[in-house]
């Protein structure tokens, strides 16, 4: 599922949204702050504030389905990648430095396209981080245009 191209586009400044169904299927969202992309496996392990997104943590810690959206924000490119939660642990000190770099390297990229400071930095929040590992198996493609919505094909 994850190919060189695609595990390049993610480990870059791309916008983290995951999203898991409650009861009755009622949306949950939490959104991640760094991503560690294995270069041999379809797992990615995202960085996720349980502080900030109680419902969405708790629904993950009970091994539900998730939907991750990625998205670069300059150019609109955008993935939806469905799998199982392999694993949800605390963060360790080198998730929670990625997680700072991340930020860091994010508010820089959203300044430069006219967000303020203060218009995103309660998207990416530290407090009670937790790992999430995402077993991929399905990768759709989310860019506008006439592809989105469709299968991604794994590139040879």
């Amino acid at each position: 599922m994850l190919d060189d191209p695609l595990r390049q586009f993610l480990r870059g400044p791309v916008m983290q949204v995951l999203c898991v169904a409650g009861a009755g299927g009622k949306p949950y969202i939490g959104r991640g702050m760094g991503m560690i992309v294995a270069d041999e496996r379809d797992r990615i392990d995202i960085v996720i504030s349980r502080w900030q997104w109680p419902g969405a943590c708790a629904l993950l810690a009970n091994g539900v389905p998730l939907a991750l959206t990625v998205c670069e924000v300059r150019t609109y490119e955008a993935y939806q990648l469905k799998g199982c939660i392999a694993l949800l642990r605390t963060a360790g000190s080198d998730e929670l430095e990625l997680a700072r770099r991340y930020i860091d390297e994010t508010g820089r990229m959203l300044t430069s396209i006219g967000v303020l400071p203060e218009g995103s930095g309660a998207w990416t929040m530290q407090p009670d981080a937790l790992v999430v590992a995402l077993d991929v198996h399905e990768v759709f493609v989310q860019t506008p245009g006439d592809l989105a919505g469709r299968a991604r094909q794994v590139q040879p």
